[in-house]
């Protein structure tokens, strides 16, 4: 809860309370350093746009350095992160043809509604498997384009 008061240093500091990069002792050098001519709001803009240009400064500063030493780990290798997706979508298409088998047997030894909804899930899975295949096939192109 805030009380607010006359005075403009503490509605300025409760203004900017919820400020991540607060340095009260030179918020209250500004205050004082523009209170005199300046009204409250006046005063919580600058503030807030002094704020926030040292924000995008510091980011400048060491964002290329964050950037650079993430490249240095190869967290972002275009090869790793294809190869990773082959990976996972060749054993879901491993899944998908234990399913296919498993079906056609259970269709095979069916009779009447149940053989017709196996042959729709039969149907709906090699769907399935065909779109797996198609997209293994592009991964297989983007890991060839790359290497």
């Amino acid at each position: 809860m805030f009380y607010w008061r006359n005075d403009l240093r503490i509605q300025t500091l409760n203004a900017l309370n919820n400020c991540v990069f607060i340095n009260y002792s030179e918020i209250i050098s500004l205050i004082s350093k523009y209170s005199q001519k300046n009204t409250f709001l006046e005063i919580k803009e600058r503030l807030t746009l002094r704020y926030i240009n040292k924000t995008f400064k510091k980011l400048k500063r060491t964002l290329p350095n964050i950037v650079e030493n993430l490249n240095k780990l190869n967290l972002f290798d275009k090869n790793e992160c294809l190869k990773q997706q082959l990976n996972e979508k060749l054993k879901y298409q491993k899944k998908l043809e234990l399913e296919i088998e498993r079906l056609k047997n259970l269709k095979n030894n069916s009779f009447g509604d149940d053989k017709n909804n196996l042959e729709k899930n039969l149907n709906n899975i090699n769907e399935e498997y065909k779109n797996i295949s198609a997209t293994i096939e592009e991964l297989n192109l983007s890991l060839n384009n790359t290497q």
